[in-house]
């Protein structure tokens, strides 16, 4: 019943200039929507029963929707890929500021008037080292094995080494990845 209100179908004539990208995103957002309620209320229980399985069953419908619309943009050219996304969130495709994070690796600025520590205190007040600890923190969760969460941890500041050259954002001060990644965020897991 609400499929059919949130469609226009009881009120064709509200709907009548209504053009063909509004109606494939709320056709496309409805598709999902009538999925994962599907998923909720039929799919199987798991093994999992906290805090309840239909909660469980909801995101194996979520991870199922995911898996599909990748295997959807896969077949797309990046160009056409992007189209589509920009129609399901339009604020997609807008070009954000990029930061440089290993410009500057010097620890100690002396020119600098207003903070010495300018490049230390700009990287610990960071967004990503939250995400760092709050990452970490969760492996140590799920993992609960001291040793093998250090070989993760390290192995992923590699992965960062050897992809720098693709993402800006990886390309970070010596200390930035030793010090603080990898010695700091894993001390507090």
């Amino acid at each position: 019943m609400f499929h059919s209100w949130a469609s226009g179908a009881l009120d064709p004539e509200s709907n009548k200039s209504g053009d063909l990208v509004t109606s494939v995103k709320r056709g496309v957002w409805a598709m999902i929507a009538v999925f994962l309620t599907y998923c909720l209320l039929q799919a199987p229980s798991t093994v999992l029963i906290r805090p309840h399985p239909a909660v469980w069953r909801l995101v194996h419908g979520m991870a199922v929707v995911y898996l599909v619309a990748l295997t959807f943009l896969l077949f797309q050219t990046r160009d056409d890929a992007r189209q589509f996304m920009k129609f399901l969130h339009p604020d997609l495709g807008v070009e954000l500021p990029e930061r440089s994070y290993g410009a500057d690796c010097r620890i100690y600025i002396p020119e600098n008037p207003s903070s010495r520590f300018k490049n230390v205190y700009e990287t610990l007040f960071d967004e990503f080292v939250l995400a760092h600890i709050l990452g970490w923190w969760g492996k140590a969760i799920l993992i609960r094995n001291q040793p093998l969460l250090w070989v993760l941890s390290t192995g992923f500041e590699f992965m960062e080494l050897t992809f720098r050259h693709m993402l800006p954002n990886f390309n970070e001060c010596w200390w930035d990845s030793i010090i603080l990644d990898i010695f700091t965020c894993n001390w507090f897991v």
